[in-house]
């Protein structure tokens, strides 16, 4: 059961290689297994409440996405310097992900939120969840893309694992441009799994 745990922090560890520039750079190696699901935002249309995924998998429901504010506070742009269909705002957005309650009372859930974005250099994103993450955001990596918007890629946990989850993307300072979410997450049933991958993530990024 040790090498097993192990073995799954290595394959997730493995996902973080081969990095190119798109929106959909760090997909988890968990993507499609048992537990998880996932969803993607382009807003490539213009709508601000129970905005749907432009694609999704989700046995358990519909994710849905909401932009909070009102003009000017929130305002959608067709095209901003390249990138198509950007929601710029200054309180929060807002997703709603459906899943599976575990019948394991100690299971926790990851969630793997990717964000393209545009902010200042210094003006990462806030990533926070609702339960409220058990272990603190992971940040895995931050790539530019070009002149004007970044990828960022979170990791967070849930303990123990709720029927639905509400993710808050909001920005550091005055605004955030948002380009495009993907989220996924994976309920686990061994809480010493996370302890694991933890530490591996840490050593991970320290090497970078």
């Amino acid at each position: 059961m040790k090498l097993s745990r192990i073995m799954l922090v290595a394959v997730v560890i493995g996902g973080f290689c081969g990095v190119a520039l798109a929106d959909d750079t760090f997909a988890p190696e968990w993507r499609g297994q048992p537990g998880s699901t996932m969803q993607k935002w382009e807003f490539g249309s213009y709508a601000q409440v129970n905005i749907p995924p432009e694609g999704y998998f989700n046995p358990y429901g519909t994710p849905l996405a909401t932009v909070s504010g009102e003009f000017p506070r929130a305002f959608w742009w067709r095209f901003d310097n390249g990138h198509v269909g950007v929601w710029q705002f200054e309180d929060y957005m807002q997703f709603n992900v459906p899943n599976t309650l575990n019948q394991d009372p100690n299971s926790f859930k990851w969630i793997w939120i990717q964000i393209t974005y545009s902010a200042g250099p210094l003006d990462d994103p806030l990533a926070l969840t609702v339960p409220m993450p058990s272990s603190g955001v992971f940040t895995m990596e931050k790539t530019a893309i070009d002149a004007y918007y970044w990828h960022e890629t979170y990791l967070l946990a849930i303990t123990p694992n709720p029927l639905s989850e509400q993710i808050y993307i909001m920005p550091r300072s005055v605004y955030l441009q948002v380009d495009e979410v993907v989220i996924d997450t994976i309920c686990i049933p061994e809480p010493a799994t996370f302890g694991l991958f933890g530490l591996g993530a840490l050593l991970y990024l320290r090497r970078r």
